[in-house]
């Protein structure tokens, strides 16, 4: 990897955009004093992430944008950007499979940067990430530029320490125990606050669990309350029930007799109907006689009426006739007066109209002064109601100054008051005595703690040796734990398989197993027992040996034969063995079986095939009574096939009996380790004993010093903090004496300020409160003249009202004139009209007379028979009515009783109705609640009534109410808060786990840090010893560390030229000091080469000497890291193999001139 080009645009001198190309390994750049070059030097490093202006000699982060010149505008922009040329892959991780990488950085004026990284924007982060590692960073051994030779060698041991750490690649080791310190502690304050959110929440359970308990009795009593609500709505709907049925009883006993009472009723009526008919044919009979009658007397009154009439008539006529003469002339003489006094109305009429149209006129002109009056009147109100808020408003914020101003003279007085108790204070304190008492204490905890180490060392010896003794043991007892496990789990599997295979071998059959104890074969062996088959063929050899496998292997068989009685419905096996003759043809199944006995009874014709399709084939080979077997248990006869492929009793004994003879060796093995171990767990107990009886006595000799140091401790801690507390008060007291002061100072310049507001503001209330009292008078004179103006405009309108009343009287008046006038004058024609009628019937009237008084002669004769036959009916009439009359008196007799018959049944029916409709809201009261009620009062007694449920139901309602307020909501919130609880009681175990974690983390970081820096230091230090004799020609340089701990020790170099035993660094020369830093850096680059190197006049100080031994370094290392160098040297000019030339020829502009030496030596040879 090495640096390929820069890029630069607007970066201090470099306004136009420049690019600088690096393709060889030694590159010089050269020009005068002021022109740019250390530029170059900042732009790489402010690339790289540089964040302090100070390291790019300014004082802001936008001094490095170009800033104008005397012919050039600033620019806003500075942007730099590096291309590395990674086709080696030195860069690793993600970054390894880019050929070139291109780190870009720019400004702007607000000072904000932004970094890309090929192109993409990303973070300083990211940027500083690249370098991790490789030597290369802002402040960097490979960039040693102006004055940083000096600073390089005179840094102090801890800065000096970063350079190794760099080298060594601890930059990510850092960082990565920077990044865990910082989980640490922010697991830590998870675990702060889980713990205050879990007591908090334990709390709150606490809580909660009581309420849930109170809400589980209130739903408890609420279920009774339900239950008994059902129950109450059964009792209530078995007597409304009750009551129903009974109440149609009565109806059904009131129906019949309200039917009874109505036959006879009817009866009754129908003999009423026919005594009415009788009254009235009789009454028909009266009715026709009175009628002749009438007719006689009314003919006989006509006659007469006609006479009389007659006469009547002419003495009306001639006093009508008078009295319509007299009526004309009457007539007459009112129609003249009112045509007379029409004229007058008339008259009147036009007068008041025009009166009429001038208070009209006065009527309006009053209203519009009336409007105006009001207009006027309302908006002084609003004005007075605007001015009297402001007003409030002003007195509001004079209230509140004065209250603030109130505050303020009281802060002003508690200052001064304060002020005065810290410098009463101040003069009290007194720290000379605490001093000395201090002193006092350091040197007896210095004697204490000498001793208490001493005892610590030998405590810590004793501790290491129990340490390595507690380790073995427990290393021996986690042997031992681990054996017993074995021995357990190869018991268990002992015993399991045994119980299988005394259950396959028929082991475990009780009568069987008392026969043969009675015989003593109970310790006999099973044939299964005494096999062992090849590889593979166990499934074969159990096929076919089938249930001889739990044959029992005795010496005679002869004696079974007692036993065949004996048995009863349980099958038994028994074998004689005899010892083999001859080894078994190989193809049988017996080659395949090791047996102390011979076997061919049992397998007679069991011949061996490797597969079912090979048997297959070859079955017509077979001799009479042979069969092939398969590995799999198949049989193949000559002309028979049998599958085995379902598992019986016997499938797996011979391995299982295989498996329990390994398992039983393993046992007495690990009976034997068991042993071992036990003794040498024994031996190492004895030895901690004795062990920790010497760390117990010495531990408590270092308790004994260790307490008294923690008195002295503790006497000095808190002398010291007494001492600096008196300090820190004394710092504080002066602090806020300064700042009691400057409070005092601004109190009193707000206080004048507030006055002076408040008197500002007092004058401005009084103006307004002027300007208010004249605006409610002008208020009060405009309600004054609205009033006038409406009471004169209330006179115009009842005066303009009265006009019209007068008018429209005249004119009815004059209109009622009329028409009387008009029906005088249609009355007088009238009168006219009947006077010449009268006076013509008058004279025709006379003859009549003579005829009427004739024919009533006649009918007077007629009347006299006709009035007593009249006398006759009318008696016979009234004895029909008397007999009517009672039939009446019995029929009401009967509808009364009917009637009543009827309000009983009707009262019987509405209370039917009643009890109905409390029966149907019971049962929809069941419905509703889902009670059904035939099971509900299936239990309850029989003589329950609702009364009693109503009490009892009361009386659990009165026990759930002094429950009092109940959250319902307690039980699930109970159970969300247990179970979030137990969440964070598991969040609280998984973050201390992390925790323990995290710090066995940064332990083994701070292991490899240790170790790593060591091995650095080591390194770097042998290079230096080589380096330094090489570049001065002899002395001695070597680094020592400062400090004991490597993760935080110091390094200081010592440099002794030949011929010189200085005791430190800083007594040499420049030049020395110059040197020495390259011989460093040099160390530094032997051990991780970064992959370029800038140097910016690093020769300055050397001699030509010097120079050519530097020069030849850079030489010799050049293959391994590209140089960029600095230098106003020549013989350092005469190295590099491209020269790059800075020039200012514009002022304040740099511009770049490169020159390949190489290419140009070729020219001038040519």
């Amino acid at each position: 990897m090495r640096l390929e080009k820069i890029k630069l645009a607007g970066f201090k001198s470099f306004v136009e955009p420049t690019t600088i190309v690096f393709p060889k390994r030694l590159i010089g750049i050269v020009g005068p004093n002021g022109c740019g070059k250390s530029n170059i030097i900042d732009a790489v490093r402010w690339v790289m992430g540089e964040s302090s202006a100070k390291h790019l000699r300014g004082s802001a982060m936008a001094d490095v944008i170009f800033n104008g010149s005397s012919s050039r505008k600033p620019v806003g922009l500075a942007s730099v950007e590096l291309i590395f040329d990674n086709s080696e892959g030195r860069l690793g991780g993600e970054y390894a499979r880019y050929a070139q990488i291109a780190l870009k950085r720019q400004v702007s004026r607000d000072g904000q940067s932004q970094y890309f990284l090929n192109g993409t924007r990303c973070r300083r982060r990211d940027i500083m990430d690249v370098f991790l590692g490789t030597g290369l960073g802002p402040r960097s051994y490979a960039i040693i530029e102006q004055g940083m030779v000096s600073r390089f060698v005179e840094a102090k041991p801890e800065e000096l320490r970063l350079f190794i750490e760099e080298a060594a690649g601890l930059s990510k080791y850092k960082e990565r125990r920077h990044e865990t310190e910082l989980k640490i502690q922010h697991t830590r304050t998870n675990l702060e606050r889980l713990e205050d959110i879990r007591s908090e929440l334990q709390t709150q359970v606490k809580r909660l669990e009581r309420q849930a308990k109170k809400a589980a009795k209130y739903r408890e009593l609420q279920q009774t309350i339900q239950q008994q609500q059902q129950e109450l709505l059964a009792i209530k709907w078995r007597e409304a029930n009750a009551a129903h049925q009974t109440h149609q009883e009565k109806i059904q006993t009131l129906q019949q007799e309200v039917d009874s009472k109505t036959t006879a009723l009817h009866e009754l009526g129908q003999a009423l109907s026919r005594q009415q008919q009788s009254v009235e044919e009789t009454q028909t009979q009266l009715h026709d006689l009175q009628a002749r009658l009438y007719e006689l007397n009314s003919a006989i009154s006509r006659c007469d009426q006609t006479i009389q009439h007659a006469q009547k008539t002419l003495e009306e006529r001639e006093k009508s006739l008078k009295a319509w003469r007299d009526e004309l002339q009457r007539i007459e003489a009112a129609s003249q007066q009112d045509r007379r006094q029409q004229e007058t109305y008339q008259a009147q009429g036009q007068q008041l109209e025009k009166a009429l149209e001038q208070a009209r006129a006065d009527e309006q002109a009053a209203w519009k002064q009336r409007e105006d009056t009001e207009t006027r009147w309302h908006q002084l109100r609003r004005e007075f109601a605007q001015k009297r808020d402001e007003l409030n408003q002003k007195k509001e914020q004079l209230e509140l100054l004065r209250l603030e101003i109130r505050h303020l003279k009281q802060r002003r007085e508690e200052a001064q008051n304060r002020l005065s108790r810290l410098r009463e204070e101040h003069s009290q304190l007194d720290q000379n005595a605490e001093q000395a008492n201090l002193s006092r204490l350091e040197q007896a905890l210095a004697e204490t703690e000498t001793a208490r180490a001493q005892h610590a060392e030998s405590l810590q010896s004793v501790k290491e040796q129990i340490q390595a003794l507690r380790q073995s043991l427990t290393e021996t007892q986690k042997q031992l734990q681990s054996l017993h496990s074995q021995h357990s789990q190869v018991q268990g599997e002992i015993r399991a398989m045994e119980t299988l295979q005394r259950h396959a071998l028929g082991k475990d059959k009780p009568k069987l197993h008392a026969l043969l104890a009675q015989h003593g074969w109970d310790n006999a062996p099973r044939l299964a027992e005494r096999l062992e088959t090849a590889e593979g063929w166990s499934n074969a050899v159990e096929t076919v040996l089938a249930e001889f496998l739990e044959a029992v292997c005795i010496e005679d068989l002869d004696l079974c034969h007692q036993l065949a009685s004996q048995l009863d419905q349980e099958n038994a096996a028994f074998f004689h063995g005899q010892s083999m003759a001859s080894s078994p043809d190989s193809e049988t199944l017996a080659a395949k079986i090791q047996s102390p006995w011979n076997l061919d009874s049992l397998l007679k014709g069991a011949r061996c095939c490797d597969s079912l399709e090979k048997g297959l084939r070859q079955r017509h080979q077979l001799n009479p009574g042979d069969f092939w077997v398969t590995p799999e248990g198949d049989r193949i006869g000559r002309d028979w096939l049998r599958f085995q492929r379902g598992e019986d009793n016997t499938h797996g004994v011979l391995e299982r009996e295989k498996a329990l003879r390994e398992l039983k060796a393993q046992l007495v093995e690990i009976e034997n380790r068991q042993t071992q171990t036990q003794t040498m767990l024994h031996q190492y107990q004895t030895k901690l004993e004795a062990l920790e009886k010497r760390q117990e006595s010495l531990r408590q000799q270092e308790k004994e010093h260790t307490q008294q140091a923690g008195k002295i401790q503790a006497e000095l801690s808190a002398t010291r903090a007494r001492v600096g507390e008196i300090q820190r008060r004394l710092t504080r007291m002066a602090e806020e004496q300064a700042t009691l002061e400057g409070q005092l100072a601004e109190f009193e310049e707000n206080l004048s300020r507030q006055q002076a507001q408040l008197h500002y503001l007092e004058q401005e209330e009084q103006q307004y409160s002027q300007h208010l009292n004249t605006l409610q008078n002008q208020s009060h004179q405009a309600r004054s003249d609205f009033e006038q103006a409406d009471a004169h405009a209330r006179r115009m309108r009842e005066q303009r009202q009265k006009l019209e009343s007068s008018l429209e009287h005249c004119n009815n008046a004059a209109k009622l004139l009329h028409q009387q006038l008009e029906r005088a004058s249609q009355h007088q024609q009238a009168l006219r009209e009947r006077l010449q009628g009268a006076q013509s019937q008058q004279s025709e009237g006379k003859k009549p007379l003579a005829e009427a008084q004739q024919e009533l002669q006649s009918l007077l004769a007629q009347r006299p028979p006709l009035e007593q036959a009249l006398t006759q009916s009318r008696e016979a009439l009234q004895q029909a009515e008397n007999q009517l009359q009672d039939f009446t008196a019995r029929h009401h007799k009967a509808q009364s009783d009917l009637d009543q018959a009827r309000q009983r049944l009707e009262q019987a029916r509405l209370d039917a109705e009643a009890a109905r409709v409390k029966l149907t809201t019971v049962q929809e009261q069941a419905q509703e609640s889902q009670t059904p009620l035939d099971g509900v009062l299936s239990q309850l007694p029989e003589d329950a009534s609702a009364s009693q449920w109503q009490a009892k139901l009361e009386q659990t309602k009165a026990e759930q109410a002094r429950l009092g307020d109940v959250n319902l909501t307690a039980i699930e919130e109970h159970r969300l808060h247990s179970e979030r609880l137990r969440f964070l009681d598991k969040q609280f175990e998984d973050l201390n786990a992390s925790l323990k974690m995290l710090e066995k983390a940064i332990r083994k970081i701070d292991r490899e840090s240790r170790a790593r820096f060591k091995e650095t230091f080591d390194t770097i230090d042998g290079h230096f010893k080589q380096r330094f004799p090489t570049l001065f020609g002899g002395g001695e340089g070597k680094l020592e560390l400062v400090g004991e701990d490597l993760l935080d020790a110091g390094v200081k170099i010592v440099a002794r030229p030949p011929g010189k035993r200085n005791s430190s660094i800083h007594l040499l020369s420049g030049g020395e000091k110059a040197l020495t830093a390259v011989a460093l850096v040099f160390s530094f680059f032997e051990l991780n080469p970064a992959p370029f190197c800038l140097l910016d006049e690093v020769d300055a100080p050397l001699d030509e000497a010097n120079v050519g031994r530097y020069c030849q370094l850079l030489q010799s290392m050049s293959e391994r890291v590209q140089f960029i160098f600095i230098s106003h040297n020549k013989t350092t000019m005469e190295i590099a193999e491209q020269l790059i030339g800075v020039t200012m020829r514009e002022p304040g502009v740099s511009r770049i001139v490169a020159v390949d030496l190489e290419k140009a030596a070729e020219m001038a040879a040519a």
